[in-house]
């Protein structure tokens, strides 16, 4: 509806002005007449940019509005609606004007549809001071965050998955509730485990389901797989409790590594809970590369379910292949590694554990076999690989 208001506004300027030339000219002989078709038409604001400032402005008002882009791909040209409008005029209004407003739409790569439409946005949205930020997994967790969201005096961005629409999630008595609300800044266990931990979120935490029961059928490998939901807040004390618990951390996102969310959860786990690690963070994104149209590249840019274990490889990209930049769970053999044996240190309550570091440095440094491109493939070149599966050294 913007565009058809702005033809009619440029119209009536267009009429409007000659006449002002005219009068100009009556007063003023050296003016010249403009003609009419000497002013150009205003082109006509993109849709996202027109009914997200409206709905920008109906909030300033005391209104609720949810936004709802056709993708996030199609919010680059309202970001500055998004990012200026809405997630800063709480702060620059002293407090005085909250924005209640809810954007939301897919994100994320879909099928077949390039890299104009394929980008993830939770790096992007998660970074901005002001925005609440979430990333639905399952029917209940899209269908609390929209009811918090929408209850929440804040601005709230809900990245869901274009892939998650028609798949089918089981939804309990709670869930189905007036009530029921997903609490922001609260992550969910969705498995439980003991020897490593998968952080992810959106479509990748099926993905990640799927990697650990796997590992779990073939290796007897407990892998415990964390559901962030909330990207901002982020649920910092539940990563945190369960990497003291496994002593593992493997992120796993559709994303770009630059700069991703992998590498926001690594950092929060160097600085909270480094003296709990038992091997470096690993980190699994996309390809850095915009998406390719073609569908084999573009199964080639995206972690996959498809099971390729290596034995000793899998350190050198990472899930969804590529090179430079660190991209994926990138380790090089010149990283720094724990000594074999190490004491905790005394906030420490677990007893000290043999670390085969210098049998893995040499797995790497020797390593010619593929790269791996799945979750489980990685998940079990930190497991496997490091202590060839045998729980008793875990």
């Amino acid at each position: 509806m913007a565009a058809p208001c702005v033809a009619r506004a440029a119209q009536v300027r267009t009429r409007a002005l000659p006449r002002m030339a005219h009068s100009h000219a009556r007063s003023h002989a050296h003016a010249k007449v403009i003609p009419p078709r000497s002013i150009p038409p205003s082109p006509p604001l993109p849709p996202g940019a027109g009914f997200a400032g409206l709905a920008c402005g109906a909030a300033y008002n005391g209104l609720k509005p949810v936004v709802e882009f056709m993708t996030w791909n199609f919010a680059m040209q309202a970001v500055d609606h998004v990012v200026n409008s809405a997630a800063k005029q709480l702060y620059m209004s002293a407090g005085d004007i909250n924005v209640p407003i809810v954007f939301r739409g897919p994100n994320g790569a879909a099928a077949g549809v390039a890299a104009q439409h394929s980008q993830d946005f939770a790096a992007w949205y998660s970074s901005v001071p002001g925005l609440k930020v979430f990333s639905p997994y399952s029917a209940e967790d899209a269908r609390g965050m929209i009811k918090a969201a929408i209850r929440d005096p804040n601005p709230v961005c809900i990245l869901e998955n274009e892939m998650l629409y028609g798949q089918s999630f089981p939804m309990s008595a709670e869930a189905q509730g007036a009530d029921f609300c997903t609490p922001f800044g609260k992550a969910k266990v969705e498995r439980a485990g003991t020897d490593c931990t998968i952080a992810t979120f959106s479509r990748m935490v099926g993905v990640s389901l799927a990697a650990a029961a796997e590992l779990q059928e073939k290796h007897g490998l407990s892998v415990e797989v964390l559901n962030l939901r909330c990207l901002r807040p982020l649920d910092r004390p539940a990563l945190v409790a369960s990497v003291k618990k496994t002593g593992r951390l493997v992120t796993a996102e559709e994303g770009w590594p630059q700069s991703g969310v992998g590498a926001e959860l690594g950092a929060v786990v160097y600085e909270e809970a480094f003296d709990f690690l038992d091997a470096p963070v690993m980190r699994v994104t996309g390809v850095d590369v915009p998406m390719p149209y073609a569908i084999n590249l573009e199964k080639a840019a995206l972690p996959q379910q498809s099971d390729s274990e290596s034995p000793r490889g899998g350190w050198g990209r990472g899930w969804g292949g590529g090179g430079g930049g660190g991209v994926g769970a990138r380790l090089r053999p010149w990283a720094p590694m724990r000594s074999s044996t190490r004491t905790c240190p005394p906030h420490c309550h677990r007893p000290a554990r043999r670390r085969p570091a210098r049998q893995l440095n040499a797995a790497l440094s020797s390593s010619n076999s593929p790269s791996p491109t799945s979750l489980r493939a990685v998940v079990n070149s930190v497991l496997k690989t490091c202590y060839r599966g045998k729980k008793s050294q875990l």
